[in-house]
């Protein structure tokens, strides 16, 4: 992750390399990209918002799915909070919406942050 921020600033921007092993029988790995932002409200708490682009590679070409016709590609668009437990150290979540291509529909996406 590479960040650019000043140490005065309540906001901070970061880009990321994302991958992944999915949980469907019918893609193998999931590959893409994102930028966060991130806007401090107080030492403690942190609101977030990140989007991309993610890639599902198709398991043996969709063999036996004969209901995926093309690759899956999404934009997430994703809403969070972050609590800093320590000056280094916090938990967080984020969930918000993946926009498909194609025939896909939009989903529902979520995770730690």
């Amino acid at each position: 992750m590479a960040n650019a921020q000043s140490n005065n600033s309540s906001w901070r921007v970061g880009f990321g390399i994302d991958a992944g092993i999915t949980t469907s029988d019918a893609f193998k790995y999931a590959l893409g990209g994102d930028i966060h932002i991130q806007k401090d409200f107080n030492p403690q708490i942190s609101g977030t918002l990140t989007t991309g682009f993610s890639h599902f590679f198709e398991k043996d070409h969709f063999a036996g799915y004969s209901q995926y016709a093309s690759p899956y590609n999404v934009i997430p668009i994703k809403l969070g909070v972050k609590y800093f437990v320590g000056d280094n150290l916090y938990l967080g979540g984020e969930a918000g919406a993946g926009f498909a291509f194609e025939q896909w529909g939009t989903s529902f996406v979520w995770g730690p942050r």
